[in-house]
């Protein structure tokens, strides 16, 4: 799923793999420890140039700790042109591994940075053209998610 929804190379799949068995053993404790207190854990967004490598972290742990409720949520980034996407993949992940979605949507932080990063390396910018667009993605994501959430009962 990540090598693919992400377009990850072979070699960056196993650099994070690696990283991955190395952070797990640590961060087992701080989850048994929120998990003994009935807490939960928010991933963060980062910059969109290495979201996914933090996605990669956070579609591990949610495979490991979000078995029966949702102990683990990510962080979308609605300033993102690809908003929709990621929101979508995130979903059919977690629905193929019949795990528990947690998520929190904001609009965005990094919007300079990424503008300045885009026309320095000279490739399209990540972002939304404007702020509408944002607002768009933000409203956008936010229906999609209450209509794929799964009722209770």
């Amino acid at each position: 799923f990540i090598k693919k929804a992400f377009k990850i190379s072979d070699v960056e799949f196993e650099e994070l793999r690696e990283y991955c068995l190395i952070v797990d053993n640590r961060l087992k404790q701080v989850f048994e420890h929120a998990i003994k207190r009935n807490c939960s854990i928010m991933v963060d967004a980062e910059q969109s140039y290495i979201q996914h490598y933090i996605d990669y972290l956070t579609a591990h742990l949610f495979k490991t700790y979000n078995k029966e409720e949702s102990i683990v949520s990510t962080t979308l980034q609605c300033y993102l042109k690809m908003q929709i996407c990621r929101i979508n993949k995130w979903f059919e992940f977690c629905r193929e591994n019949k795990i528990k979605i947690g998520m929190k949507l904001v609009r965005g932080a990094y919007l300079n940075e990424e503008r300045k990063l885009a026309e320095e390396g000279g490739y399209p910018s990540p972002i939304c053209e404007t702020e509408e667009q944002t607002h768009k993605n933000y409203n956008d994501s936010l229906k999609h998610v209450f209509e794929n959430l799964e009722d209770k009962e």
